[in-house]
């Protein structure tokens, strides 16, 4: 069993969960297991609308081997109204990632923004997931949504991690590595002008060869 406090509150007759889950570490007598559950009890839920947060840190990632992300402090806010055996999911996902700049090689944290939706679909002949849909099999009794979570926050970051622009506009990656880049950027210029250059020369000699 995973150890996460859960509280219960209501707002305009709307039930709020309020999930502190930190894939918490369990022990046992010979192992050393660590849960990544985001889980939704959908059977015990009455009709109505519910709101779920999930606190997630860097566990999910890493135990999945996505090493980018090396931190994390990201907050999951998962919503929907159950009325019937299809049920729409509203991600919302906001926080920040720790990752490395591709561009001066320092760690920076990265702003990270979701909205998604997923059509959840209860009570089927068996378990299948295709694009922004789940079935679930009429003995699922939860929902667990880390899997959704982990594909959503990995997806929202760009290919390319730089770090971002001050208020001023400047650039907040390490000035000495930029400074380098910009040395190597210049001898790299010259070797390639260089390069150019002799082989034009070789070209005009050959030229005045042949004629």
């Amino acid at each position: 069993m995973s150890s996460f406090s859960k509280t219960k509150a209501y707002k305009d007759k709307a039930s709020v969960y309020q999930i502190k889950s930190y894939f918490c570490t369990v022990f046992t007598k010979a192992l050393k297991k660590k849960l990544t559950e985001c889980a939704i009890p959908l059977s015990s839920l009455k009709n109505g609308e519910h709101t779920f947060t999930f606190d997630i840190n860097e566990s999910l990632f890493t135990e999945n081997q996505y090493n980018d992300i090396h931190k994390a402090e990201l907050k999951a806010e998962i919503s929907f109204n159950k009325n019937s055996t299809i049920l729409t999911f509203n991600f919302t996902i906001n926080g920040t990632a720790n990752v490395t700049c591709d561009r001066c090689g320092d760690d920076f944290n990265m702003q990270v923004v979701v909205k998604r939706q997923l059509i959840v679909k209860t009570q089927s002949a068996e378990h299948q997931e295709e694009d922004d849909m789940v079935c679930l099999a009429g003995n699922e009794t939860e929902f667990d949504a880390a899997p959704f979570i982990y594909q959503y926050v990995v997806l929202a970051l760009p290919m390319q991690k730089i770090h971002p622009t001050d208020k001023n506009g400047k650039s907040e990656c390490n000035p000495e590595a930029i400074d380098k880049l910009k040395h190597i950027h210049v001898e790299k210029s010259n070797d390639e002008k260089y390069v150019l250059n002799s082989n034009m020369h070789f070209a005009t000699k050959e030229e005045s060869f042949k004629q």
